[in-house]
């Protein structure tokens, strides 16, 4: 009864706890959010179109993507097991268990490691877009080869590149503050505020989307030829560089050496462009794991040469037709044919006027020096009609063009993005052509297009 009781605690040593208690939630919490991100781009990236489950043999590549502890550790399910499917929150799950096991152990690891690996923190120096933020997520997780997850010094170029952002070794030297080094990571903070400043330098930290439609361009690929047919193979074009989200066109089939594409995308006037055929794998079963896709040929089309097509276009009909040649790497082996569109001359949810239609047939509307020569016609639908009704033949093939490019360009324009990269909208839109398409012949009267597009909530 006689002890004194201790004296109360001021509460001015009582807040600043409390602010590093919440300080410290708000960190867990952020942490989990990215892990939680890391894990659905690994899924995603292993997930069949279509599909939300994935193998059980996909789980390590999942796991090492993600960059979760002790991802390399796992037995290899053998033929017996592999086939089996997992979902995404089976794997969240067993990524959860994994980092509960070996949180001792690679804490240890890094600490223990002979690399130095640069922390960062404090908060990024200006907000990202969510585009740029999930870009760099993607990029963080395909060049992170650590088990405490840090990339490489020599790899940022690369890393961020994969993310949109352009860094040459010199200017990163300038950033960090020394010289690039094998023996140095960087990790998850301190690369998106390395993000974050470079972004800042292009103008792209904001988090409103781009307004101007002035610096962007429609880019429409009307036909793929190739030397010789293939007579049992299929592909698709991609957009960009290999990655999961990459904008793609529906499967072509390569057994003609002259194949319509009918694919339409908006693409920026700042960068270069890489458009890929992909050879698209065979399915056997859905439960035995695709092989990866292998690029058959590719065709580039320079930033300055976009920018010339789009001053010659504005100069004429607002278009402008290009000839890119298809290469492996080698020698020429094909050739797309493709239009470029001014994007502010298209009217909203219309398409371009009749008088904007295709060049005739050898026009180049002056921009002939974008693209290297070729000998392939620069008209698809130019090619020789019966003898009979050669101008009528002609006229119906162009406005066949002509509608299908409408289709696409008002799709575009309603859905303000890439709408065609999804697979369950195409199934949508097949679904709703059929039940509009009442006597089955395949076409749709103005009403019959409107009723069908206005069922996946499109405006026509």
């Amino acid at each position: 009864a006689s002890r004194p009781s201790p004296p109360p605690t001021p509460a001015t040593e009582t807040a600043p706890a409390a602010q590093r208690g919440g300080e410290a939630s708000a960190a867990l919490a952020s942490r989990a959010a990215l892990q939680r991100a890391m894990l659905a781009t690994a899924f995603a990236a292993e997930c069949r179109p279509g599909s939300d489950v994935v193998p059980l043999r996909a789980l390590e590549r999942i796991l090492r993507r993600a960059q979760v502890p002790g991802a390399g550790s796992l037995p290899t399910p053998g033929d017996e097991l592999g086939h089996l499917e997992m979902s995404f929150c089976e794997v969240v799950e067993a990524a959860h268990r994994m980092r509960a096991r070996h949180s001792a152990g690679a804490t240890t690891s890094a600490t223990a490691t002979s690399d130095r690996v640069i922390h960062a923190h404090e908060p990024p120096r200006a907000p990202l877009s969510v585009e740029i933020r999930a870009s760099l997520a993607r990029a963080f997780a395909e060049f992170d080869d650590s088990a405490f997850g840090a990339i490489a010094e020599p790899a940022l170029p690369r890393a961020l590149a994969a993310a949109g952002l352009e860094a040459t070794p010199q200017a990163l030297q300038q950033l960090l503050g020394a010289p690039l080094q094998a023996t140095r990571r960087v990790d998850w903070p301190a690369f998106l505020r390395l993000a974050s400043a470079l972004a800042a330098l292009e103008g792209r930290g904001r988090e409103q989307p781009e307004p101007a439609d002035a610096a962007h361009a429609l880019l429409t690929v009307r036909e793929l030829q190739l030397p010789a047919p293939l007579p049992h193979a299929t592909a698709f074009l991609s957009l960009g560089e290999p990655r999961g989200d990459a904008p793609r066109s529906d499967s072509l089939s390569l057994a003609t050496a002259r194949t319509g594409v009918n694919w339409a995308v908006r693409i920026p006037l700042d960068r270069s462009l890489v458009l890929r055929l992909v050879a698209q794998p065979e399915r056997k079963a859905r439960s035995v794991l695709d092989p990866a896709p292998v690029e058959l040929l590719r065709a580039e089309l320079k930033a300055q040469s976009l920018r010339a097509a789009l001053e010659a276009a504005l100069r004429t009909s607002g278009q402008a037709e290009l000839q890119l040649p298809l290469a492996d790497g080698k020698a020429e082996r094909g050739v797309l044919l493709v239009t470029v569109w001014c994007w502010d001359r298209l009217p909203p949810h219309s398409p371009p006027r009749r008088e904007a239609a295709p060049a005739r047939r050898g026009a180049t509307n002056g921009v002939a020096a974008t693209a290297k020569p070729s000998t392939v016609p620069p008209r698809p639908d130019a090619a020789p009609s019966p003898p009979a009704t050669p101008r009528a033949e002609n006229g119906s093939a162009a406005r066949g063009d002509l509608e299908q490019r409408r289709l696409q360009i008002s799709l575009l324009r309603d859905s303000s993005c890439l709408i065609f990269k999804s697979g369950e909208f195409e199934e949508r839109l097949r679904r709703s052509f059929g039940v509009a398409d009442a006597d089955g012949d395949g076409k749709l009267s103005r009403r019959e297009l409107s009723a069908a597009l206005s069922a996946v909530g499109l405006r026509s």
